[in-house]
């Protein structure tokens, strides 16, 4: 069951006035910043429906915000680069006619970033124009979302086999890998089933402890078999789940949370084009059971230009990427695990690349007595 939205060609949206940005910033901690809609001295709280307007050059400086019923994006957001870790929480998150940075091409962001959508399954919709179905607990973008990350070591192999009962794996020396990442192992055998998710304790030399035992095989060698088996390398793979910037769905009502790339037309007809870019961004519990609403979906975004690199999609409750009636998106470099029925999803698409991406641990559909399925 999802909550009303409306009926394509009904919705109204208020409208936006464009004004050049300003040459300033003002800092999200700054009372003075936000006098124009909260009064002296007030700052957005718990349960607000927030807004950077259209020219706002807004720098959001807080460890951590309230949760707010929204936040609309028509101006520019950045998160501060001066290493504070920053967590902003909201059950909406609506990029229409700004731009939502984290970090940036030349600067990647170095602290730590969160993102956290809540909400329960029958709250309140994101209302969009047309016939793309938005939906709750969601970040939407028709405007600019370009998050970058830290760079890190993405993947390695096991130098040698490991057993059920392990808590110690080899793998390559000289990763940067730390105490607390989350790591992947895939499986080596013909049980596909056999995907492991464990945290790192320490990493030393080439062995890394586990926070708990290992329950399958998994076979390593010192050597690729590259040669062997014409450049396919047979080690069990390993891969790096953890990023220093995390979009994250909040576990409440088992309803993961999601992220949307679209297009909309305004009622003056400007054409807003959604864009995202995420480099070295981990996503997880995002998307929705029962539905098409992936992690990351893409629907109807012709007009701008998508790129997730070098990023982790893990933990969902439905599909991990989903590419739909939309043109130039790029997945490339980047691990998707954990997800039920698909993968990765694509279907009418234009200029799509998908390269060196490692996906895995598909789960089959659930069909339960209600009829219920994992679309």
């Amino acid at each position: 069951m999802e909550g009303l939205r409306c009926i394509s060609g009904t919705c109204s949206l208020p409208d936006v006035i464009i004004k050049p940005l300003e040459p300033g910033v003002r800092l999200w901690s700054d009372p003075k910043s936000w006098e124009d809609k909260y009064g002296v001295g007030k700052l957005p709280g718990e349960g607000d429906e927030v807004e950077i307007p259209s020219g706002w050059n807004m720098l959001l400086d807080l460890k951590e915000t309230p949760i707010f019923k929204s936040l609309t994006i028509n101006g520019r957001l950045s998160f501060i680069q001066d290493g504070t870790d920053i967590h902003l929480q909201s059950k909406k998150i609506f990029v229409r006619a700004g731009e939502f940075f984290i970090g940036s091409e030349t600067k990647p962001f170095e602290s730590k970033a969160t993102i956290t959508l809540h909400g329960m399954q029958k709250e309140e919709t994101l209302v969009l124009r047309g016939t793309v179905s938005a939906g709750n607990k969601i970040l939407a973008t028709t405007g600019d979302v370009f998050f970058y990350g830290k760079k890190r070591s993405l993947h390695t192999r096991l130098i040698a086999p490991v057993y059920k009962g392990f808590t110690e794996i080899l793998v390559e020396p000289y990763l940067d890998w730390v105490k607390g990442d989350q790591i992947y192992l895939a499986p080596t055998a013909l049980q596909h089933t056999h995907s492991e998710y464990r945290t790192i304790v320490s990493y030393v030399g080439n062995k890394i402890t586990l926070d708990k035992p290992l329950n399958y095989y998994h076979w390593g060698a010192d050597q690729s078999t590259a040669d062997k088996y014409n450049g396919v390398d047979m080690r069990g793979e390993v891969r790096l789940l953890s990023r220093n910037i995390l979009v994250k769905g909040d576990p409440a009502d088992s309803w993961g949370g999601q992220i949307l790339v679209t297009d909309i037309f305004e009622d003056d007809g400007s054409w807003r084009k959604g864009q995202l870019i995420f480099d070295y961004v981990q996503v997880y519990n995002c998307s929705q059971e029962d539905t098409f609403k992936a992690a990351i979906r893409w629907e109807g975004a012709i007009g701008g230009t998508s790129r997730v690199s070098n990023s982790a999609v893990h933990g969902s409750l439905a599909w991990l990427a989903s590419v739909y009636k939309s043109n130039n998106v790029e997945l490339t470099s980047s691990t998707f695990v954990g997800s039920r029925a698909i993968g990765v999803h694509t279907d009418l698409v234009r200029n799509f690349k998908m390269t060196n991406n490692f996906v895995g641990d598909v789960s089959d559909r659930i069909f339960s007595g209600d009829m219920k399925v994992d679309k």
